[in-house]
């Protein structure tokens, strides 16, 4: 009876059984485990948390993937994941413009791309023109946006792209001449993002990929990187795997021989393989583990709040969402303290604003607060006294557990305070990330994740953004952060223009502000040079495994 007990006697506990040995088979279930083999030979095995679609640093959109770019590629500055700082990575230094209106960067003279090839500045300029190639749809366009002419040849309204402002003025000096005076830090955080990184032209001249989103060049055996990783095998369902790029201008401080990375869309699967010894790092963890590993005090267990914020974005082309009192009867109605403790068991913090609180001293606006009562007033303003008479709408989350269940927690909340009904749409996670791309949804689960500066999360919601999600247009919020924003390189002058716009922002409520997320993942004792943080940078070239270490186990129990 006790065995039975264990294990269960349903179906469902012997499938679960079931299918954790086969992940077992998937990844590796040998006498040794991986992290021992691993820490021995200096592979690193990390978990994805969805399969990458692309390496293409221009096509890219999904964290998974900008982690493997990091590997491959090097841009101008490096975010050092211990002083927060932007600081050298393929350039040794720069000078700014005391007028700050551009820069000069000087790269290193040893810079070699994969094939043996030297880095140019020249590689820096056609790739910073392909980044803003209006055919290509690059997420991350706006991290050049500082520069002169660049948003124009983003929208298409200029097509000589030879009018971007940078131009090599020899083999190892780029400069740069930015569009409006902009503050050092902002260029510097910019230039260390995955979306500036060089490429070498003739590799993807000779595949057909200069003009095009989905040319084969970012694949095994033909990607040409200057990372201090190179791409190694590329398994579609099982890994993807990195060696240590011998012609890396720093590749005697690489601690590691190589990486392979493992796509495990199951939160659960990924959890019991690192407690198996198969993984030395997760990128999640399940919620409802938090307490058990919190409470054990594992060695392991890592928490951090993070500069990343979760939303409701709104459609606000469709009605009734198009109707300000709606999306704030919607906003005020959801407790967010409740469903933090509920959803996450306390690994995110409840903010009632959209810029995460971990970036320093920006002056956020006043949140917003849980106000069921006034939710109520504004819904009967708009015509839906106790919801009589609102149309059903739906709600858009990924199908992992955690929108699933954040579905579910909202549209009960919905249902309780507002009398409405909002049904849920579950879509897998390519499915959601095209429809949340594509503008198709009524509300949907989204975040936003990055650097420490208002402008990464603000500017995105400009009448222009490819990436304002819900479609908003607001011309006294285009000026803030297109023209007010631009004409002061004062640091403090410019938080105070971008707190007026996110408090315009949270007046018309085109997202509705949920919480500030917390970094929760496992890490084997054998990693070193890997220090959390809140930007969740790993710099993997700074990264070594202990030779003799061994697998983590728990000081305590953990209950599945």
């Amino acid at each position: 009876m006790a065995i039975q007990r264990s294990f269960g006697s349903s179906r469902r506990g012997l499938t679960r059984i079931l299918l954790f040995f086969c992940a077992l088979s998937l990844y590796g279930c040998s006498q040794e485990s991986r992290v021992l083999s691993g820490n021995r030979a200096g592979i690193l095995h990390v978990s994805l948390p969805a399969k990458p679609q692309t390496l293409d640093p221009h096509v890219a959109s999904g964290t998974q993937e900008y982690m493997l770019i990091s590997a491959l590629f090097e841009p101008l500055t490096v975010f050092d994941a211990e002083t927060l700082t932007p600081e050298p990575g393929a350039a040794e230094r720069w000078v700014f413009d005391t007028d700050g209106l551009g820069a000069t960067f000087f790269l290193r003279k040893d810079l070699r791309w994969s094939n043996g090839d030297a880095v140019t500045a020249r590689d820096f300029v056609f790739a910073w023109r392909r980044a803003l190639n209006p055919k290509l749809g690059n997420q991350l366009a706006e991290t050049l946006f500082h520069l002169k002419n660049a948003e124009e040849i983003y929208s298409d309204k200029i097509k000589d792209v030879s009018m971007l402002g940078v131009s090599a003025m020899s083999e190892r000096t780029l400069r740069l001449e930015f569009a409006h005076p902009v503050p050092e830090l902002i260029v510097l955080e910019n230039l260390s993002h995955a979306g500036t990184v060089p490429l070498h032209a003739p590799t993807l001249e000779r595949y057909d990929a200069v003009d095009s989103r989905y040319a084969g060049w970012a694949r095994t055996g033909r990607l040409v990187g200057n990372g201090a990783f190179t791409l190694d095998e590329w398994r579609m369902q099982r890994d993807v795997s990195l060696k240590a790029n011998p012609l890396y201008w720093n590749a005697a401080s690489v601690g590691l021989n190589g990486i392979t990375f493992y796509p495990i869309e199951s939160i659960t699967t990924e959890e019991k393989l690192f407690r198996s010894g198969q993984l030395h790092l997760t990128t999640r963890l399940p919620a409802s583990k938090v307490p058990s590993y919190r409470d054990s005090g594992a060695k392991a267990y890592i928490e951090q709040p993070i500069s990343r914020s979760d939303y409701i974005a709104v459609n606000m082309s469709r009605p009734p969402l198009d109707d300000p009192k709606v999306r704030r009867a919607l906003a005020l109605a959801i407790d967010r303290p409740a469903l933090a403790q509920t959803l996450y068991h306390g690994a995110a913090t409840p903010i009632g604003g959209y810029v995460p609180t971990v970036i320093r001293d920006y002056p956020h606006p006043t949140p917003l607060k849980f106000d069921p009562e006034t939710a109520r007033r504004l819904m009967t303003e708009a015509g839906y006294p106790n919801g009589k008479g609102f149309p059903e709408i739906s709600l858009l989350t990924s199908s992992d557990g955690i929108g699933r269940n954040f579905s579910t927690a909202a549209m009960q909340g919905w249902r309780d305070k507002l009398n409405i009904r909002v049904k849920p749409s579950l879509q897998e996670y390519r499915v959601y990330l095209d429809s949340l791309i594509g503008g198709d949804f009524d509300l949907v689960l989204a975040s936003w994740n990055g650097a420490a500066q208002p402008q990464w999360w603000l500017d995105r919601w400009r009448s222009d953004s490819p990436t304002n999600d819900s479609r908003y247009s607001n011309a006294r919020f285009d000026d803030l952060v297109l023209k007010k924003a631009k004409s002061t390189a004062d640091t403090k002058e410019l938080l105070r223009i971008y707190a007026d716009a996110e408090t315009l922002l949270m007046n018309d409520l085109p997202i509705i502000p949920l919480f500030q997320r917390h970094s929760k993942y496992l890490k084997q004792p054998s990693v070193k040079g890997m220090p959390a943080n809140p930007i969740n940078v790993i710099n993997f070239e700074r990264v070594a495994l202990n030779p003799d270490g061994g697998v983590w186990e728990t000081e305590a129990p953990l209950y599945d």
